[in-house]
C-alpha cells in the first residue's frame, strides 16, 4: 500500500526530528541520492487506513503536505545565494510572458499517459547533475523530424490562456502554436519577465535518440540550427538570463536529473532555471496530468492574487489541497485523491 510505505518513511525520514519543528509552517528540502526523486508531499504522518483505491480514504489520509507549505531546495548554499539578492516578488510579481502547444504532428493528447493506468505509477526518474559535465558543449543539433513527431499538447494553450487571464497579460505575451518557437523565446527580454510558463514535453535524457541531455520542445523549425532547433537544452537554459520571480514548469519530468548515475538532485531542467536567475520555480517528478496541471498552476496563481500574505508554498499547497478534495473525477479507476494525480508538482527554489 503506498499509504502504508509513505507512513513507514515519514517515521524514518521526518518524525525523529519533527519536535524541532514545532510552530513551523514551512519545510525547506535539500534531499540527495534517492530521494531527490521523491516529492515529500506524499509522506504520511499518521498511520492510514483503509485502501489506496477508495478516495474518500485517500481524502482522509494524514499528508504531510497538510502539515507543512513544503519548498524544494537545490542546497543551503544556493537559498543563501537567493535571499542575499534582496528580492522579494509580491502578488503581481511582473509581466508574464507563456509558451505552450507547440506545433507538432502526432495525435493530440492528454499529458499524463493513460488514466486507467495512473494509480499505479509512480517516480522512477533517477536525479542528477547537469553542471560541468563534459561534452556539453559537443551536443549536435536535435532531430527535427523526431520532435515534429511528438504528439501534439492541445491542453497546454488553454493552460497557458488561463494563466495569462489570471495574470491579466496582453495577448502578445502568449506564444503558443507556430508562435511556440525557440527562436521566440530567445527574442525575448527575459530579464524583463517577472512570470515565466513553460507548457509543452519535457524529455530527459535519452528520450531524444543521440541526445544525451534533458530539454524542453518548442516548434520545431523547418532547418535546425544552432539558434533554433526546437529543444531548449539544459546547458542552453543555464547559459540565459533570466530575472523571473517565478518559473511555471507545466511539463513532465521538468524535477528530473541529466541521467547521470549518483549527482545531487533538481539537477535537469529545474536547476538550469535556477542557474539562469529564477527566483522560484514549479516542476515536476513525474508526468503531469492534464486535467489536473492548469488546476494547480491557475489556482495558486488566484490564491496568491486573492491574498498578498500567502507565500508561493502556502498558496501552491492550499491549490493541491483544493484538487485532491475535488471528488468531481472519482470513478472505478480514477480520483484526483491520489498522489499520481496531484503530487508530481513541486515548488523550488524559495518559498
Amino acid at each position: 500500500m503506498i499509504g502504508g510505505t509513505a507512513f513507514a518513511l515519514y517515521q524514518q525520514l521526518v518524525a525523529p526530528v519533527e519536535a524541532t519543528l514545532e510552530g513551523r509552517t514551512h519545510l525547506l528540502v535539500a534531499a540527495g541520492g534517492g530521494l531527490s526523486g521523491l516529492p515529500l508531499a506524499i509522506l504520511v504522518t499518521q498511520e492510514p487506513q483503509g485502501e489506496d483505491g477508495n478516495p474518500d480514504d485517500l481524502r482522509a489520509t494524514s499528508w504531510l503536505a497538510d502539515k507543512y507549505a513544503l519548498v524544494n531546495i537545490p542546497s543551503l548554499s544556493a537559498l543563501k545565494a537567493l535571499r542575499s539578492t534582496g528580492r522579494d516578488g509580491g502578488p503581481s510579481e511582473g509581466r508574464f510572458t507563456g509558451f505552450g502547444d507547440p506545433l507538432l504532428e502526432g495525435a493530440g493528447e492528454e499529458r499524463g499517459g493513460n488514466r486507467s493506468a495512473r494509480r499505479g505509477s509512480g517516480t522512477q526518474r533517477a536525479a542528477a547533475y547537469f553542471l560541468g559535465r563534459s561534452g556539453v558543449m559537443d551536443q549536435p543539433l536535435a532531430d527535427v523530424a523526431s520532435l515534429r513527431s511528438l504528439a501534439r499538447l492541445p491542453g497546454t494553450a488553454q493552460e497557458i490562456a488561463s494563466l495569462a487571464q489570471a495574470f491579466g497579460a496582453a495577448q502578445d505575451q502568449l506564444f503558443v502554436g507556430p508562435r511556440a518557437t525557440e527562436s521566440n523565446f530567445r527574442s525575448l527580454n527575459l530579464k524583463g519577465i517577472g512570470v515565466l510558463a513553460l507548457a509543452t514535453h519535457g524529455l530527459v535524457s535519452g528520450e531524444l535518440d543521440g541526445y544525451s541531455e534533458p530539454g524542453l520542445v518548442f516548434t520545431p523549425p523547418a532547418e535546425p540550427s544552432l539558434a533554433d532547433d526546437g529543444l531548449l537544452t539544459t546547458s542552453e537554459i543555464a547559459g540565459l538570463e533570466i530575472d523571473a520571480e517565478w518559473v511555471i514548469l507545466s511539463a513532465c519530468n521538468t524535477a528530473a536529473g541529466d541521467g547521470d548515475e549518483g549527482a545531487p538532485g533538481l539537477s535537469g531542467l529545474a536547476r538550469a532555471f535556477f542557474y539562469a536567475g529564477a527566483r522560484s520555480l514549479l516542476a515536476s517528478h513525474w508526468p503531469v496530468r492534464d486535467d489536473v496541471a492548469p488546476r494547480i498552476t491557475v489556482r495558486t496563481v488566484e490564491l496568491r492574487r486573492e491574498n498578498p500574505k500567502l507565500s508561493r508554498a502556502q498558496a501552491f499547497s492550499q491549490a493541491i489541497r483544493e484538487v485532491r478534495n475535488d471528488p468531481q473525477a472519482d470513478s472505478d479507476n480514477d480520483t484526483w485523491a491520489h498522489p499520481n494525480a496531484w503530487a508530481p508538482f513541486v515548488l523550488v527554489g524559495d518559498r
